[in-house]
């Protein structure tokens, strides 16, 4: 190194001196040999030091077995190289190293629903891996100021980031050599410090951490990580510790500045969150379990059960895998994509009103134990009265599995009654039922005297819709609180879930959202951003039997909530006492499978055949979850760490269209995940 040469030319003596055993690189080898021949002569070194240097320099080359070399086998070295397992070697060291160095009570980033969040990425060129990594999380906007980006070119994001009340940084393009300080630039420097002074700011410095001492200003964030390099697994996972993902650790190797020095480092705590990994962190082979995957998901698709469909798997709060299969359409003209909603039909069932009921049952506001009547006064004096809630719940209350509510609105021949539908909006007709669709305003009410005067029979398991149409308006009435905004605002929001709606519509861009069924009997039109469910959609598109949409990835948020016993993200949402009540079997004495709500395996499923078993003979009796009729479903397993989700639009553009059962391709896949558990890295 130039920096520790002498006017003498003897570095290389002076650096045996030190106590180095070996030297490399050494520009004139004769002048080294002659240095280190005076400085033993001069006795400032002895032979004997020189032979225990040459003893431990030839150690460890036999320890590597040098002294018996052979030639690297070249063959497959990328695919050796690149094995998952190495990788999972590479995660762990880069998890290690990220290093915490301020924290004002901002990491992990919690408290979703109270934040609106801008990154900028600083001295990149397009939006980065971590920024994209960062939108898994919750709602953020992008912003991205290049090194060769002009004063009005700041001066405009700059104005843009005062609607933000948290801005994380991604600070890119530092050089590895220190020459004009480190390759930034004035308005890359400029960008972070006026940043961190303006507005409450997370910094990810990607690079060189030597540079940080030329963003002077720096240290004005509320949250500062040192990440070292700039690969994009590195951008990833940094991303993900900024909200929690898993423990930070790491300690400065350097002193940078006044500022920052030698072994600094803050502790920060994973707050059970989602993180995003690969099959093999979590002892899953991924080749066996891409390869099964994919097998089945292209089965569908060969076959048509659904013209495209998606799969998620996650293993002990990561998400191990998440792919996208074919297209909305036959006509394949959008490809399916993470972000993309579906109509999640009947899994609204346990992802909107029944958090909503265990919230209350926690307040002591509700008691499922005792008759639905008690909160809705419409079923006072009829054949429903003393009906208690757990059996609405667990579907054997005896009432029927549905009514046709949608006729209700017909004439003797069977078409849309002018009185009750109208194909625009006016004075009395508000409720949107589609596209160009409206219902008459008050006819919830023969909805609700429709369910109230309907037929009890015996008290078995008989799967049934009815009642979840009512809670929506219970809960309403306990809460005093719209049923949507409730749901958003003590679940969805907090949870960084913010994809989960009804009516999608009214919030989304129409290509993010999977179309449904070509209806030709009742609305006669494409569905598509409106509720499959006719009940639902008479209901305005909210209801609690059916009508939430929502991506893949949020639904996973929801539900590992649910696998943590109540708890994500570093805010309990529901109690642990409550879920474990409501995720086992309230009635198994009469042959009932079902939880409060949730879906469980058949009371004997360890004793079926794997073609009889449901929803896979693989899953725990302590596993729970549930499907959609438009062919959605969600399963998570306790004893395993497992949740799996599936989601399709198998019903576009017929519901008649039955081969997703009849292939059992959504347990077929929950059975190839258990297996793949069950053979570990093998």
């Amino acid at each position: 190194m130039k920096g520790v040469r002498t006017e003498k030319g003897n570095t290389e003596a002076e650096a045996l001196i030190a106590g180095n055993d070996m030297v490399e690189f050494v520009p004139d080898l004769q002048s080294a040999i002659q240095s280190v021949k005076n400085i033993i002569n001069e006795g400032r070194l002895t032979i004997a030091e020189i032979d225990e240097k040459c003893t431990t320099v030839l150690a460890l080359k036999r320890w590597v077995n040098l002294n018996d070399y052979q030639p690297a086998l070249l063959k497959n070295l990328t695919e050796k190289l690149n094995s998952p397992e190495f990788e999972v070697t590479n995660r762990k060291l880069i998890k290690n190293a990220l290093t915490v160095l301020i924290n004002d009570n901002l990491l992990p980033v919690q408290g979703l629903d109270t934040l609106r969040i801008a990154s900028l990425n600083v001295g990149g060129s397009e939006i980065s891996p971590f920024q994209k990594m960062l939108e898994k999380y919750t709602d953020i906007d992008h912003f991205v100021i290049s090194k060769n980006a002009t004063a009005q070119d700041w001066t405009n994001i700059r104005i843009k980031l005062k609607n933000y009340n948290l801005v994380i940084l991604g600070i890119q393009g530092i050089n590895v050599y220190p020459a004009s300080k480190y390759g930034t630039t004035d308005l890359q420097r400029q960008a972070v410090s006026e940043v961190t002074q303006s507005v409450n700011t997370i910094s990810v410095f990607f690079g060189n951490a030597y540079a940080m001492k030329h963003f002077d200003k720096i240290y004005y964030s509320k949250g500062l990580i040192v990440a070292y390099q700039n690969t994009d697994l590195v951008q990833e996972l940094a991303a993900q510790l900024v909200f929690g993902a898993f423990n930070a650790r790491g300690r400065l190797p350097v002193t940078v500045d006044k500022w920052f020095k030698l072994n600094d480092g803050i502790d920060i705590s994973a707050n059970k969150c989602l993180g995003y990994s690969i099959p093999e962190e979590e002892g899953i082979s991924s080749e066996f379990l891409y390869r099964k995957i994919d097998s089945l998901a292209n089965l569908g698709l060969d076959e048509k059960a659904y013209p495209g469909c998606q799969v998620v798997v996650a293993r002990n709060g990561n998400i191990i895998m998440h792919k996208t299969y074919g297209y909305h359409t036959y006509d394949k003209k959008l490809k399916v994509l993470e972000t993309d909603l579906y109509d999640w039909a009947s899994i609204t069932k346990v992802s909107g009103p029944l958090p909503a009921i265990m919230k209350l049952v926690d307040e002591k506001k509700l008691d499922v134990e005792k008759p639905l009547s008690d909160y809705w006064p419409d079923f006072k004096n009829s054949n429903k009265d003393g009906i208690k809630i757990s059996e609405f719940l667990t579907h054997q209350s005896g009432i029927p599995a549905g009514i046709p509510i949608w006729q209700m609105g017909t004439d003797k021949n069977g078409e849309l009654n002018p009185n009750i539908f109208k194909h625009q909006p006016m004075d009395g007709y508000h409720v949107r039922v589609s596209e160009n669709l409206y219902l008459k305003d008050d006819f919830s009410k023969m909805i609700y005297d429709a369910i109230r005067n309907c037929e009890v029979g015996e008290k078995k398991y008989v799967y049934s819709d009815l009642s979840f149409c009512i809670y929506p308006e219970v809960i309403s009435r306990i809460t005093g609180v719209n049923y949507e905004d409730y749901l958003k605002i003590n679940f969805y929001r907090p949870l960084g879930a913010t994809t989960l709606t009804y009516n999608p519509y009214l919030h989304f861009t129409l290509n993010r959202i999977a179309p449904t069924e070509t209806d030709n009997l009742f609305r006669r039109q494409n569905i598509l951003g409106f509720v499959h469910d006719e009940s639902a959609a008479m209901l305005g598109g909210i209801s609690g039997n059916a009508g939430l949409f929502g991506s893949a990835n949020d639904l996973a948020k929801l539900f590992q909530m649910y696998l943590q016993k109540g708890y994500f993200g570093g805010k309990r949402y529901i109690s642990e006492e409550t879920v474990n009540r409501f995720i086992k079997p309230r009635f198994p004495e009469n042959g009932n499978r079902r939880a409060l709500g949730f879906d469980k395996p058949l009371l004997d499923n360890k004793t079926k055949s794997a073609g009889n078993a449901y929803p896979a003979k693989g899953v725990s009796s302590n596993s729970f979850g549930h499907s959609g009729f438009t062919g959605t479903f969600v399963w998570v397993d306790p004893d395993n760490g497992l949740l799996y989700i599936f989601m399709s639009n198998r019903v576009y553009p017929t519901r008649e269209n039955s081969k997703l059962f009849e292939l059992n391709i959504r347990s077929g896949m929950l059975q190839s995940i258990c297996d793949g558990i069950n053979r570990g890295l093998n």
